[in-house]
Order: structure tokens, then sequence, then C-alpha cells
């Protein structure tokens, strides 16, 4: 990531997920993260920032973080428990349907999401309405609309398509942005000079091939850099870009990087497939970096690294 040097300071730093409050998503003086406005502004700052790309069901690559849209969704601040939400109370669900739901905040398994629909009847029918036409959702009363955007924002994403998720609305009245919008950003003329780092999140291995495809659309070869915590992932990229007419191009321009973990993390966090790297582990760790294709090894920050 060479554009990160400069002899401004400034121009060295990363915007993680854009310009957010790390701690607070509902901060009033920052953006979300990972929509365009968080782009937009960290651009004006620094020349790099850095994202975080889920693949949907219609293989379209959105920006999220989480594997739900749950935290980000303004549905979370609406709803703060199902218990005492009325709109939520009227689907008559029973107090452990609605904990097993609210497990789904965490880490949800796609097969574990699509049992649990089929277990209820009125579930099924929320489910129904979030493929809606446009026309046809907006004449749902507000209560019912309120109803589907719960059930959307705990849905795993790699199960919902982009109209789907564009039911659901952010906090500060933002939208789940395509990795498309944003790539299309960072070719701006007045964005010559930036550089985005794209974190593929690990698990869902079918999101390969649909962004080197996006990259080859865009020709933002040399714009990006790619990096995943799982290493699993970062070897079918490397080998499916060797079997691809790009190999010459991918392999001399695109930078890609194995992430590595500074600490042991929760099963339930995404961040707990990656390696974790201490004075024994590092040295294998290069070892396979040939083997997984990669350019090199990103230690992901904590304070806890400093």
């Amino acid at each position: 990531m060479g554009r990160i040097g400069s002899s401004n300071e400034v121009q060295k730093l990363c915007a993680h997920r854009g310009y957010h409050n790390a701690r607070n998503d509902n901060d009033p003086e920052r953006c979300l993260e990972n929509t365009l406005e968080a782009y937009i502004e960290a651009y004006k700052w620094v020349d790099v920032a850095e994202c975080d790309v889920q693949l949907l069901k219609d293989d379209t690559i959105i920006l999220a973080h989480d594997s739900t849209l749950f935290r980000v969704a303004e549905i979370s601040n609406i709803i703060e428990s199902p218990f005492d939400s009325p709109a939520i109370q009227a689907l008559e669900l029973t107090p452990e349907f609605l904990d097993r739901m609210s497990c789904f905040e965490e880490k949800p398994l796609p097969g574990t999401f699509l049992e649990l629909l089929s277990e209820s009847f009125t579930m099924q029918e929320l489910w129904r309405l979030s493929h809606l036409s446009d026309g046809d959702y907006c004449e749902l009363t507000d209560g019912r609309r309120e109803q589907v955007q719960w059930l959307i924002a705990h849905a795993p994403l790699s199960e919902l398509t982009l109209e789907q998720v564009r039911r659901v609305s952010l906090k500060k009245q933002a939208c789940a942005p395509t990795l498309e919008s944003l790539l299309e950003l960072l070719k701006l003329a007045n964005n010559e000079a930036k550089h985005l780092v794209i974190e593929m999140k690990p698990g869902n291995h079918r999101i390969v091939k649909p962004i080197l495809l996006l990259l080859e659309k865009l020709d933002v070869w040399s714009d990006v850099s790619l990096m995943s915590f799982d290493g699993e992932l970062m070897t079918d990229l490397h080998r499916t870009w060797n079997q691809e007419k790009w190999k010459d191009k991918v392999s001399a321009t695109l930078n890609t990087y194995l992430l590595v973990c500074s600490h042991v993390y929760p099963e339930t966090e995404n961040h707990a497939a990656g390696y974790l790297a201490d004075e024994k582990s590092v040295p294998a760790l290069c070892d396979r970096l040939e083997e997984v294709g990669t350019r090199g090894i990103y230690l992901e920050f904590n304070e806890t690294t400093v």
C-alpha cells in the first residue's frame, strides 16, 4: 500500500470502516460505519480507507462488518427489546422463540435461521412480505414494515437479496451501500490518489469470483488491497485468479494480505476464524504466505497491541 506514505503524517492513517465512531454507532458528530458518507468524509482527510464486505444471496457485494444488519439498523434503536415492543408483541411469538431470535444478533447460522423460520407461520409470512415489490411493500402499515425490518435485520446477510437489504433503514438515515458504489466513488477524479483496503469477512467463499469480476469491471486492480482473516478464503482467491484470464494482471498489481489476530476471540465473533499471531506462531504464518498466495501479513490493531 505504497500510497500510505507521505510527508504529511495524517496521510499515513487508514480510516477503518470510514469516518465513524467505533464506540458509538449513534454519535451525531460522525457518519455510520461502512456507508458512502463515511468514505466521502474519510477521503477528505486521508488517502487510505478500509471497508468490510459481505456477499448476499443474489451475489451482490455490500459493505457490512457483521453477519447481520441488526447492530447498525435503525430498528435496533426503535426496538431495544422485543419483549417491550408493541409491534413484536403483536406477532404473539413465545418468549423462547424471541430468545432464539436474539441469538442471531451475535453470529447467525443460515441453516439455523431458516429452521427457525419454518417453525412459525407468522415469521414465514413476514419473510414473504420482505420479498414484495417496492410498490406493494410501501402499502403495508407502519407496524407491519417495522416487523419485517426487525426480521430482516436478524437474518444472515448470506440469505438476503439486495432488495431485502434495502428494506432495512440504517441508523442516521443511511443505507447499506454496494461495494460497486464505493469503488465508483474511488474512481472519481478528486479521489485519484486514494486507496481502498477491502476486508472479506470469513466464511462465505462464494465471494471470491464476484469480487474479482467487480474489480475487473471497474479496472481498479491497483487502487485496492484485499485481505481476510480467513486463510482458506485467501487461498481460494489466489487459486481462482491463477485459473482465470486476468492472472498476469492480478499478480502484478493487486495487493493481498492475510489478516491475523493479536488475541483470541470468542467463537461468536467473525475474527475467531483468524490465525493467532504470537512469538511462536509468526514464523509458521510466514511459511504459509506462499501457500495462501498473499503478499504479506496484516496484524489487526487493538489497544493491547501497542
